[in-house]
């Protein structure tokens, strides 16, 4: 039978004890959470977030725990909907001032949290994927295909009007002034300006 060393043994189960505190705030999860961070990149104060927990709380918006986490304000949630309600609350009122971010909170005891030990964040791989919310500036869509549109117009209207005649004009003339009508529909014009992408 072998036999090691004393302090090998207590250097073993110290080891251990150091990996099992390490991992202990990832036993705990993660709840839906808010982020909320002033824009001016200053650091959140205990004044400015309770403000926000105040207003949150008049807006009948139900959040559990919060608190200053890096400069910022963590709020977490038991539910999505309500980590939605916050945000779009907190948007609609503190628009110039604040910032705000979703996120998943970890639910570690704060007695941790002052140890500095915190869960291991998981990648993508492991939290299912990217989720990607696309806005679209429907205005500018609208008006880039108009546009197009009108480009493609004058071109098939020179196409069908007009026939070109390098001859009759200088170089460099404008296309419309180089055509001339026709009562046959002609090929088109190679001067037409082109369609807009």
């Amino acid at each position: 039978m072998l036999e090691y060393p004393r302090w090998k043994y207590i250097l073993v189960a110290v080891v251990l004890l150091l990996a099992m505190l390490f991992a202990l705030p990832n036993v705990f999860g993660e709840d839906p959470a808010l982020q909320v961070e002033r824009k001016d990149h200053t650091a959140m104060t205990a004044d400015s977030a309770r403000a926000v927990e105040t207003f949150l709380t008049q807006r009948g918006v139900h959040y559990g725990k919060s608190y200053i986490d890096s400069g910022r304000l963590m709020l977490r949630f038991t539910s999505v909907a309500d980590q939605l309600a916050a945000r779009d609350a907190v948007n609609a009122q503190y628009a110039d001032t604040y910032r705000t971010a979703l996120s998943f909170a970890p639910r570690t005891p704060a007695a941790l949290r002052a140890l500095g030990l915190r869960p291991m964040p998981l990648g993508l791989d492991l939290r299912g994927g990217l989720y990607l919310l696309y806005q679209v500036d429907v205005n500018a869509a609208v008006s880039q295909a108009l546009d197009g549109y009108a480009a493609d117009a004058r071109r098939a209207a020179c196409a069908w009007c007009c026939r070109r005649t390098p001859t009759s004009m200088p170089r460099g003339a404008h296309s419309a002034a180089r055509c001339r009508a026709s009562r046959s529909p002609p090929r088109a014009c190679r001067a037409a300006p082109p369609s807009a992408p």
